[in-house]
């Protein structure tokens, strides 16, 4: 992390924060001086990164589209704006392709891609609303 500097203040909405990449994400970025909202989908579980300034909200990135769009509206609400998503959030899914059925694919594909989430945000960064 030496002499790494990201040109700005942004806000990051980071999921997956309890363990792993995602925890150290947050640590970074707010080391860095930035603003992270941390989720996970026990937010007592990322408790301590509260501590450390992070904003934390709870989210399962399988969540029904709108219950998605009131966490996405809450997040921006937090510093009036959301700049970068990282969806760090994980699952897996054991066996071929052809053998998931479609609540499997259907949960691995909105896990690795909270779509909801992006497309609000973007909304509100491009059109303002």
């Amino acid at each position: 992390m030496t002499n790494l500097t990201l040109g700005g203040s942004f806000v990051w909405f980071i999921t997956g924060c309890s363990t792993g990449m995602g925890r150290e994400f947050v640590l970074m970025l707010l080391a860095l001086g930035q603003k992270v909202i941390a989720t996970a989908r026990d937010a007592e579980r990322i408790r301590d990164l509260e501590h450390a300034g992070a904003a934390v909200m709870s989210i399962d990135v399988t969540w029904s589209p709108e219950k998605l769009k009131e966490v996405a509206v809450n997040a921006i609400e937090v510093y009036g704006r959301v700049d970068y998503v990282i969806n760090n959030a994980g699952y897996v899914c054991q066996g071929a392709v052809e053998e998931l059925n479609h609540q499997e694919t259907y949960d691995l594909f909105n896990t690795s891609g909270p779509r909801y989430f992006i497309l609000l945000a973007f909304n509100k960064i491009v059109f303002g609303w």
